[in-house]
């Protein structure tokens, strides 16, 4: 009986800690008055977890980075979510990692400064963890920082492509 009810009380555990919504964010800002756009990719860390133990066939501990880990995350992000700025692809690799056991995320970060622009265009294709998980939902912010003007998509593996108006 004992067993039983150990049994029963480490699966409803289990069950409280998983989580039903699959969703990563990303969050591109922009200033052509500074020359500069950050990139912030935001996902369930158990899920990314998953993903990239499987891709790797090794156990992945986001609370110890290393080499190996940073490689399999750089391979994954340029595999599934390509960024264009007026026709010229970002080069998204070596992030500012944030992980948060406690709120169970993992936080990319990117920066990029450019040369002076006159237009802005951005060609997105994010499939992130779609093939992975049936239910993915991804979604995107644009916000120009220098108007504040914001734009918000939702992605299942389609290319969007925005020429925003100033």
């Amino acid at each position: 009986m004992k067993v039983l009810l150990v049994f029963v009380t480490f699966l409803f555990c289990q069950l409280l800690h998983a989580h039903s919504i699959k969703m990563s964010t990303i969050n591109i800002e922009y200033s052509k008055k500074k020359h500069f756009v950050s990139l912030e990719v935001k996902m369930f860390s158990d899920d990314f977890k998953n993903v990239l133990e499987s891709l790797t066939s090794k156990l992945v501990d986001f609370s110890k980075i290393n080499l190996s880990l940073i490689d399999a995350i750089d391979t994954y992000i340029q595999s599934n979510l390509q960024i264009k700025l007026n026709d010229e692809k970002l080069r998204i690799y070596n992030p500012k990692m944030i992980y948060s056991e406690e709120n169970n995320t993992i936080e990319l970060s990117y920066r990029f400064d450019l040369e002076k622009f006159k237009k802005v265009s951005f060609e997105i294709r994010n499939s992130l963890m779609i093939s992975t998980f049936y239910n993915q939902i991804n979604y995107c912010k644009i916000k120009n920082l220098d108007s504040n003007k914001e734009y918000l998509t939702q992605f299942n593996n389609k290319v969007r492509t925005y020429n925003l108006k100033e």
